[in-house]
């Protein structure tokens, strides 16, 4: 019997073959770099920053369950004052007046712009251009004032999103590849709509169906599929940096060669990917289905 037990032991893996993302510090062997400061949800449910190369652990911004660590591609935000909606770069259409710095924002700063709007469909907005054809991400945090309901538009091409603000519900979309209405605490949503520009014009207007206010931050547009973390901006455009994560899994007994990388997910999906690993090494991918990743296992 004893016998069999070490020969047992002589066939097993030597040791762990998979990495938990769940924070606070970057696991033994594993490294991250990226060329810009970049946001994450903290353990408090707030937009916050961490400096060039900090690892950012995400977390719920209602539950402030850790949902993993953020895995982006490179992302330009191309509006700009995206906490200043009185900057004239925002045109004020029908008479929409801003208050800033009027109430607490998602990232715990009184920065959030209460928006004033007559009779009539009208609100903020910002002209933007991009390529025809070129897949398109607005997202944009908002609170209800008063009445609750409100429409997150392209207006050059008609794109556009109808929620109610009190309840988080989404009314209506038309000519959307994808949308989201994400509660993110304080009575905060974060909206997005995602389309394909029709033309090398595109409007970002958020706007309320009636008279009335709502208080908003963080407008993004971005090129892509899916809204990424917040990035701002005052006068000019900015861009995140890739983050760009390598798994030492030499130190976890793995040897060099092909092999299959299964990658979970903060809402328990996974994928699994086709790795190489050289010198020990291999690089996560940023082009996974999803950003925020909770375990990389050899498969």
């Amino acid at each position: 019997m004893a016998a069999f037990g070490v020969g047992l032991a002589l066939r097993q893996r030597p040791g762990p073959q998979a990495v938990e993302f769940r924070g606070p510090a970057l696991p033994a062997g594993v490294t991250l770099s990226r060329g810009t400061a970049a946001t994450r949800i903290d353990a408090n449910g707030r937009i916050a920053t961490e400096p060039v190369d900090g690892a950012r652990f995400d977390h719920d911004p209602v539950t402030l369950a850790v949902r993993g660590l953020l895995i982006e591609e490179q992302a330009t935000n191309r509006l700009l004052w995206s906490e200043t909606i009185g900057a004239a770069n925002w045109s004020k259409i029908g008479g929409t007046t801003v208050s800033t710095d009027a109430a607490t924002a998602p990232d715990g700063s009184g920065t959030a712009d209460l928006i004033t709007q007559g009779a009539g469909e009208t609100g903020p907005s910002q002209d933007l251009v991009v390529t025809a054809g070129a897949a398109v991400v607005q997202s944009i945090y908002l609170k209800a004032g008063n009445p609750g309901v409100v429409r997150l538009r392209d207006s050059a091409d008609n794109h556009d999103m109808v929620v109610n603000l009190l309840t988080g519900a989404v009314m209506s979309t038309s000519a959307l590849t994808h949308h989201a209405c994400v509660a993110v605490g304080g009575g905060w949503y974060r909206c997005v709509i995602g389309y394909v520009a029709t033309g090398t014009g595109i409007t970002c207007n958020p706007r309320l169906v009636t008279a009335g206010t709502m208080l908003m931050w963080g407008a993004q547009v971005e090129l892509g599929t899916a809204a990424g973390s917040y990035v701002p901006t005052a006068g000019a455009m900015a861009t995140r940096g890739r983050d760009g994560v390598t798994i030492d899994w030499r130190m976890r007994g793995v040897p060099d060669g092909a092999a299959t990388v299964r990658y979970t997910f903060d809402d328990g999906t996974g994928q699994s990917v086709a790795t190489t690993i050289a010198g020990g090494l291999a690089s996560v991918p940023t082009t996974l289905a999803r950003a925020r990743v909770v375990r990389a296992a050899i498969a």
